[in-house]
């Protein structure tokens, strides 16, 4: 035999069901905020972590790019890279020569020519290196003459170079303070090749 619901209580109790279901529906909207809240911060963690090792690896790119740029500028003041620098070159023979008071020096430089290697192409795309040979020819008291102008060459003129012959003679100088009397002396003709590095046309 059923039961019937009092009349008197019905309102209470329709209170209390109501209110039974607005809280099961509060606790499953908190389940699922909670949930949502603990997937948000996971994600914010691994933007920050990915954040962070972009900066980290910003830092590192930056230190790598001082400290190449250093080296370039370094090589652009030296004149390896970009346009040759010939007046530094003649320049520099005549302070040295006249400053050690060598008897004859006479220089010459050939036209530039890019330098064609398979070796550069490869290991280097993007960069041409070319290169201007010169040849010195002098005459002077000794040996020592001629390292203090290779020497000289290497310390004040701007670029590279290499020193690809060297051909050393000893011979009779003519002493013009005495000008009769014949010293030794030495002849020396050298050729001496400068590089310079640009980027491929």
């Amino acid at each position: 035999m059923s039961k019937t619901i009092p009349a008197e209580i019905r309102p209470a109790l329709l209170i209390f069901t109501s209110i039974s279901i607005l809280l099961v529906v509060a606790i499953v909207f908190s389940l699922m905020y909670r949930d949502d809240a603990a997937q948000s911060e996971q994600s914010a963690q691994r933007a920050m972590r990915i954040w962070k090792n972009k900066i980290d690896g910003s830092r590192e790119s930056d230190k790598i790019v001082d400290k190449y740029e250093r080296s370039y500028l370094g090589l652009v003041k030296k004149g390896v890279i970009g346009n040759e620098d010939r007046l530094s070159w003649f320049e520099t023979i005549q302070y040295i020569s006249e400053s050690r008071s060598m008897p004859s020096v006479k220089y010459s430089v050939v036209s530039q020519e890019k330098v064609e290697s398979a070796t550069i192409k490869s290991s280097y795309s993007g960069l041409d290196l070319y290169s201007s040979v010169m040849t010195l020819d002098m005459r002077t008291g000794h040996e020592g003459d001629l390292f203090a102008l290779i020497d000289g060459l290497q310390d004040r003129a701007k670029g590279l170079f290499t020193i690809d012959n060297c051909n050393v003679t000893r011979e009779r100088l003519k002493d013009a303070a005495r000008d009769s009397i014949s010293i030794d002396g030495v002849k020396a003709k050298c050729e001496l090749s400068w590089y310079t590095i640009k980027a491929a046309e």
